[in-house]
């Protein structure tokens, strides 16, 4: 069972309680898309079995998924959020066509 709770400001504004492994992954990373900024975003692995993210813009956003957080779930995440900074980086006009 992993909890994604989402934070502005430091103010608690919202979680979710999400069972499989995979849906708990593919939110993580659709959220942080959604609510970060092109500013970036960094991710604090400090606390064990909690994986932070915390958006460098103004809005404040904080997002945290706590649960069973092994080292192939930080290895997937590492690469899909690699995945998004490289989408953001991407100029439009160099971007490879879509399928």
């Amino acid at each position: 069972m992993y909890e994604l709770r989402f934070y502005q400001n430091h103010i608690q504004t919202g979680s979710t309680l999400i069972e499989a492994r995979d849906e708990a992954l593919n939110l993580l990373v659709a959220c942080t898309e959604r609510y970060t900024h092109t500013d970036g975003f960094y991710v604090d692995e400090s606390v064990s079995d909690v994986y932070t993210v915390v958006d460098l813009s103004s809005t404040g956003w904080v997002i945290k998924l706590a649960g069973p957080i092994d080292t192939v779930f930080k290895k997937e995440l590492t690469h899909r959020f690699a995945n998004l900074l490289n989408k953001w980086l991407t100029p439009k006009s160099q971007a490879p066509p879509s399928e």
